[in-house]
């Protein structure tokens, strides 16, 4: 499950995605796999300047978790990881599968932009974009793989 904090002015994050006490991730945009089925409730401190507590929440039963099977390789591979999170100028996109495509929308749900093979500046697994001539704001990002296609929000920040 890709979890998105949308706080602002927050330095750290503190995600408790099982509601047992126990910090799993100090990310702001975490990714967590869920082992068994059942609900699950999620929690999230973030703490501003000089570490004090600005706000916490906590979604009782937030996550439900059914009909699992084991998690396989093949899953882990359509992982995508986007970062850094706000972005100022650049972005870069991480995935075990080729991305064959990528296309920018703002959230009205025109279409912004378009890449595409051999327009990526890297490798077609890890991808650097440039935001630079984007105004500060929330876009979506589709990322398309061979396998599937992925939607994430992104949030520019100049």
């Amino acid at each position: 499950v890709q979890f998105t904090d949308l706080s602002n002015d927050a330095e750290t994050w503190e995600w408790d995605f099982e509601n047992d006490g126990t910090i799993d991730s100090y990310e702001q945009n975490p990714i967590h796999i869920y082992q068994d089925t059942g609900y699950y409730t999620v929690k999230l401190s973030i703490s501003g300047a000089g570490g004090i507590i600005q706000d916490y929440g906590i979604r009782n039963n937030y996550i439900h978790v059914k009909n699992l099977t084991s998690i396989s390789n093949k899953t882990k591979e359509n992982i995508i990881i986007v970062y850094p999170a706000p972005s100022k100028n650049h972005l870069t996109i991480e995935s075990k599968s080729d991305i064959t495509g990528i296309s920018i929308f703002d959230l009205n749900g025109l279409l912004i932009e378009a890449f595409y093979p051999p327009n990526f500046i890297e490798q077609n697994k890890l991808i650097a974009l440039s935001f630079y001539h984007y105004k500060s704001g929330v876009y979506l990002i589709k990322i398309e793989t061979a396998q599937n296609s992925h939607l994430k929000k992104i949030v520019i920040n100049h």
